[in-house]
C-alpha cells in the first residue's frame, strides 16, 4: 500500500502540476479541482461508512478463523455499495444545472458536472472494493491494480487535454482509468463476492450499526475539511479557488499518506483486538505512534520547509499567494497526525460515535470561521479554518480514548522525531534559500533526508526489533526496502 500511495501520489502530482501550467487561466484549475472534489463527495456519500466496516469486520472474522462470515460481509457490502453508487451518481447528474449556477456562477459548466457524475459511479465502486481487498491483506494485487489506475487515469486525462479536449477531456480520462480499475477489482474478487441471498441480508443491521456513525462522521469530516474550498467558490470566485488549489493539493497528498498509514493499522489492530482485547492494543498503539513520529513527522516538516520552491518553481509564480495557506495546512496536518493512531484504536474496538461528535463540532466551527475570514483574507482564511478543524478532530477522539483505555504513545520517539524533523527541515530550508532554483530541490531534499538518517543512527532511535515489527505489519510486502533502511539507521 505504501508503494501504491507513492506511485499514485507521484502520478497525481505530475498531472496536477502539468494541468496547472497548461491551463490558460488560474480559474480553470479551480474548476478542475472542484470537479474532483465533487467526485470524491459522491464516492463518500455512496460509501455509507461501509469501507471502514469492511476493514474492521472482515479482518476481525479472518483473525477469528471465520472465513465464511468474512465472505458474507464482502458480498453484502458490494451489493449495498452498487445500489448506493448508482443512486448518488444519478442525483449528481440531475442536479448539474443547480450546482453549476451555485458553485461556479456559470450555468454553461453544467456538462462538466454531468460527465463527473459518470466517473463518480466508477470511482465509488473502486473505492469500496479497495477496502474489501485490503481486508484480505492482498496488498500486492491491490497495489498493482491501483497503480495501473493512477497511471491510466492521469495519462488519459493529460493526453485528452493536450489534444484540445479541455476540461471535458480531463474528466473523460478519469472515467477511462476508473472503469478499467473497477473491471480488474471485480475480476480479482469474483470468488469473494457472491449473489445476494436472504441469509446475507440478516447481517445488514449489525453492519449498519457500526457503519452509520462512521458514515456520518466521515461525511462531516470530509465536508469540514473541504467546505472551505466550496465557501471560497461561493463567497469569492474560481480565480481565488485556483490560487487555493495548490495548497489543498499539497495538504491532500500529505493527508493521503497518513490515511494509508491508518488503513494499514485498522485491520491489523482489529485482528489483535479479536485475540487479546483492548489491553493488547496498548502496546501496539505505542509502537504505531513510534513509527509515525519517526517516519511521518519528517515528511511533514520536509514538505513545510520546501513550500516556497514547490509553489513558485513547480506550479509557477502566478500561484505565489498559495504559499501561506500551504504552510498553515501542512503544519496543522503534521502536528495532529498522532490522531491517526488514536483513531485506529477507537475504530478497532468499535467506538465510532465519537467521530460523529468531533466532526459535527469541527464543521460548525469551520463554517463560522470561513464565513468570517474568506471575504477578507481569501485562501488564507480558508486554510486557518481547516487547520482548526484538524485540531478539533484530533482532540475530541483523543479525549474519548483517554477515558476508555488511556492515551498510549511513545514519548521518547515524539521528542526524537520532533528534534530530528526540525533539524532536517532547517537544513532543507537553508539550502532552498541559497540554492533557490527549483531543479536543486531534489538535491536539497536528499541532503535533508541523509541528515535525518544520520540523526536516527546517532540517537539509536530505531533497532532491529522495530523493523521486524514493521515488516510483520506490512506482511513482508516491503521486505527489501525495510532491509536497506535497517542497514542505514541501525548500528
Amino acid at each position: 500500500m505504501i508503494a501504491r500511495i507513492l506511485v499514485a501520489g507521484l502520478a497525481g502530482a505530475i498531472f496536477f502540476i502539468l494541468v496547472a501550467r497548461l491551463l490558460p487561466h488560474v480559474s480553470y484549475l479551480g474548476l478542475v479541482n472542484a470537479l474532483q472534489i465533487l467526485i470524491t463527495i459522491a464516492a463518500l456519500l455512496s460509501n455509507l461508512g461501509l469501507s471502514t466496516s469492511t476493514n474492521r469486520f472482515m479482518s476481525y472474522y479472518i483473525g477469528a478463523g471465520k472465513d465464511d462470515l468474512a465472505k458474507r460481509v464482502g458480498t453484502l457490502v458490494f451489493w449495498i455499495g452498487f445500489v448506493s453508487s448508482v443512486t448518488i451518481s444519478l442525483a449528481l447528474f440531475l442536479s448539474a444545472h443547480y450546482l453549476a449556477t451555485t458553485l461556479f456562477h456559470q450555468i454553461s459548466y453544467f456538462h462538466f458536472i454531468q460527465l463527473a457524475s459518470i466517473d463518480a459511479f466508477f470511482f465509488s465502486m473502486v473505492y469500496l472494493l479497495t477496502f474489501i481487498l485490503l481486508s484480505l491483506q492482498q496488498f500486492r494485487k491491490l497495489a498493482i491494480i491501483l497503480i495501473l489506475n493512477s497511471t491510466i487515469r492521469f495519462t488519459a486525462a493529460f493526453v485528452l487535454l493536450a489534444l484540445g479536449e479541455g476540461i471535458s477531456g480531463i474528466v473523460i480520462g478519469f472515467c477511462i482509468g476508473d472503469s478499467i480499475s473497477l473491471i480488474n477489482l471485480v475480476y480479482v474478487l469474483r470468488h469473494q463476492i457472491g449473489r445476494p441471498s436472504r441469509s446475507i441480508l440478516n447481517g445488514i443491521r449489525a453492519l449498519f450499526r457500526y457503519s452509520l456513525p462512521l458514515f456520518g462522521a466521515d461525511t462531516l469530516t470530509y465536508f469540514s475539511l473541504n467546505v472551505d474550498y466550496y465557501l471560497v467558490l461561493i463567497l469569492s470566485n474560481l480565480s481565488v479557488a485556483g490560487i487555493y488549489s495548490p495548497a489543498v493539493f499539497i495538504a491532500t497528498m500529505l493527508g493521503t499518506l497518513g490515511g494509508a498509514f491508518e488503513q494499514t493499522l485498522v485491520p491489523y489492530f482489529s485482528r489483535m483486538f479479536s485475540k487479546g482485547g483492548i489491553e493488547s492494543l496498548k502496546v501496539f498503539s505505542e509502537l504505531g505512534s513510534r513509527y509515525l513520529f519517526l517516519f511521518y513527522f519528517p515528511i511533514g516538516f520536509a514538505t513545510l520547509s520546501s513550500i516556497y520552491p514547490i509553489i513558485t518553481g513547480i506550479f509557477g509564480q502566478r500561484y505565489i499567494d498559495s504559499i501561506y495557506p500551504s504552510v498553515v495546512l501542512v503544519l496543522g496536518l503534521t502536528l495532529t497526525s498522532v490522531g491517526l493512531i488514536f483513531n485506529s484504536v477507537l475504530k478497532s474496538v468499535g467506538h465510532t460515535n465519537v467521530f460523529l461528535t468531533s466532526s459535527s463540532i469541527a464543521i460548525i466551527v469551520q463554517l463560522i470561521m470561513s464565513i468570517g475570514t474568506i471575504p477578507y483574507i481569501g485562501a488564507l482564511g480558508a486554510a486557518i479554518a481547516r487547520s482548526v478543524a484538524y485540531v478539533i478532530m484530533f482532540i475530541i477522539p483523543a479525549y474519548k480514548l483517554r477515558e476508555i483505555g488511556g492515551l498510549h504513545y511513545d514519548h521518547i520517539a515524539l521528542r526524537k522525531g520532533l528534534l530530528g524533523s526540525v533539524t532536517m527541515a532547517s537544513i532543507i530550508f537553508i539550502l532552498n534559500i541559497y540554492l533557490f532554483i527549483p531543479y536543486y530541490l531534489p538535491m536539497n531534499l536528499s541532503i535533508g533526508l541523509l541528515s535525518y538518517l544520520i540523526f536516527l543512527r546517532f540517537t539509536r532511535a530505531l533497532n532491529l526489533q522495530d523493523f521486524k515489527i514493521i515488516n510483520k505489519i506490512l506482511s513482508g510486502k516491503l521486505k527489501s526496502i525495510i532491509l536497506v533502511i535497517t542497514r542505514l539507521v541501525v548500528r
